[in-house]
C-alpha cells in the first residue's frame, strides 16, 4: 500500500514471456484459523501496541500482517537491534495471533540506489544480495518459533516500492526463499503482494508474468502462496481475481493458494481518488461487501489494511482511531469473523 514508512515502523494488517509448466509442487501446510486478518498499522505510540493487538484478538481476528524491516533491525552493517521487534512479536504471541511477516526493504547503507537517486533510497534493490540474505537469516532464525509465514517485499510491481527490474525481484525472491527454507523447511513463503493495478501501457499482470517467465530464477519455484492487493470497488473483484488466477494458470500453478495481503477503503474522501463513497459507514459497508466476496472468489486469506490509525500521519484506513477507539469497520469485520467461524 502506498502509505508504508520505515521510520514509523509501518507494519501492515501479484507480466509477457515464455509459458512454462511447473512439474514439481511446493507442498504447503494448511494455514490455521479463519480467513480474515489485519495489517498492524503505523501507530508510533508503542505503549499502545499490546492494546491494539488485544482489540484485534477480542474481535476474534486470527491473523496480523506486520513488517520486520531490514533498516530497523540492522541500522548499520553488522549491528543488529531486535528490541522493538522482540516486543512486537511478544505482543502477537500474548494475543495468540498468527503472523504474516514482511521482509523488506533495503537499508540506507545497503541500497543499490545512486547517490542522486530520486525517491526513497531503501525502495531500490539491495546492492548485495548476500547482505540481504544475512538479514533474512537473522530474522528467520530469531523468530522461527513464532513466525512461519514470510512475505517477500511489498508491491514490487510498483516503482514506488521496488525501483528495480522484474528480473532483479525474481533473483531476490530466489535468495530469500532458499534462505528461509534452509533455516525452517516448514515455513511458507508468500510472494510479495502485488499492487496488481493497470498502469499506462502496462496491464496489471505484466510484472507477475515477467517474474514467472524469468529464465534464471522462475518465480513459481520460489513461493508457496501468491498474493495481491485489492482497493477497487466491490463489483470489480471477479474480473481482477480472474486476471490474477489466469496469469498463474499460464505457468502451471493455477492451484497455488492466493492471499489478499492488503484490502481496504479509506474513510477520508481526499485519499486514493473519489471514485467510491467515503466516510466511516461507507468504509464499513465496503468491508462487509468486499472481503467475503474475495473469499468466495477463492482467496484463502484476506487482510484489511490497517488495524490502527497513525496519529501523526493518518491514512483513513484504520479500524481503530489514533486513541484506539473502535470505528464501524471494526464492528463490520468482527461480524464477518463471527459469521465465518459459525459456518466452519
Amino acid at each position: 500500500m502506498r502509505m508504508h514508512s520505515l521510520t514509523r515502523r509501518r507494519v501492515a494488517f501479484l507480466l509477457v514471456g515464455l509459458i512454462l509448466t511447473v512439474t514439481s509442487a511446493r507442498p504447503v501446510a494448511a494455514a490455521p484459523c479463519g480467513p480474515y486478518g489485519v495489517g498492524f498499522g503505523a501507530n508510533e505510540l508503542q505503549a499502545q501496541t499490546p492494546c491494539a493487538l488485544e482489540l484485534a484478538s477480542q474481535a476474534r481476528i486470527d491473523w496480523v500482517r506486520l513488517g520486520l524491516y531490514w533498516q530497523d533491525v540492522e541500522p548499520s552493517p553488522g549491528q543488529f537491534d531486535f528490541q522493538a521487534d522482540d516486543a512486537l512479536i511478544a505482543s502477537t504471541r500474548a494475543t495468540q495471533l498468527n503472523v504474516l511477516a514482511i521482509l523488506a526493504y533495503s537499508t540506507t547503507w545497503g541500497t543499490s540506489a545512486p547517490a542522486d537517486a530520486p525517491g526513497n533510497l531503501t525502495h531500490y534493490p539491495p546492492r548485495d544480495y548476500g547482505e540481504w540474505a544475512n538479514y533474512v537469516a537473522a530474522i528467520v532464525t530469531r523468530y522461527k518459533s513464532d513466525v512461519h509465514y514470510w512475505e517477500v517485499w511489498n508491491e514490487p510491481d510498483l516503482a514506488e516500492f521496488w525501483n528495480g527490474t522484474p528480473a532483479q525481484y525474481a533473483a531476490l525472491l530466489d535468495v530469500t526463499s532458499s534462505t528461509i527454507k534452509q533455516i525452517d523447511p516448514t515455513a511458507t513463503v508468500v510472494l510479495g503482494g502485488q499492487a496488481f493495478q493497470d498502469l499506462p501501457g502496462h496491464p496489471a499482470s505484466e510484472f507477475l508474468t515477467q517474474i514467472l517467465a524469468d529464465a534464471d530464477y522462475p518465480a513459481a519455484a520460489n513461493f508457496d502462496v501468491a498474493a495481491f492487493h485489492y482497493y477497487l470497488p466491490p463489483n470489480a473483484a471477479p474480473q481482477r481475481f480472474a486476471e490474477f488466477k489466469a496469469a498463474l494458470t499460464r505457468f502451471g500453478i493455477g492451484d497455488r493458494p492466493v492471499w489478499i495481503t492488503e484490502a481496504g477503503l479509506p474513510s477520508c474522501p481526499t485519499l486514493m481518488g473519489a471514485d467510491q463513497d467515503r466516510g466511516f459507514e461507507a468504509q464499513a459497508h465496503w468491508l462487509d461487501q468486499t472481503l467475503p466476496s474475495l473469499v468466495d472468489l477463492g482467496a484463502s486469506r484476506v487482510f484489511w489494511f490497517q488495524l490502527d490509525e497513525n496519529p501523526y500521519a493518518p491514512s483513513g484506513f484504520g479500524l481503530l482511531g489514533p486513541d484506539l477507539s473502535t470505528r464501524p469497520a471494526y464492528v463490520a469485520l468482527q461480524g464477518l469473523v463471527a459469521a465465518s467461524q459459525a459456518a466452519a
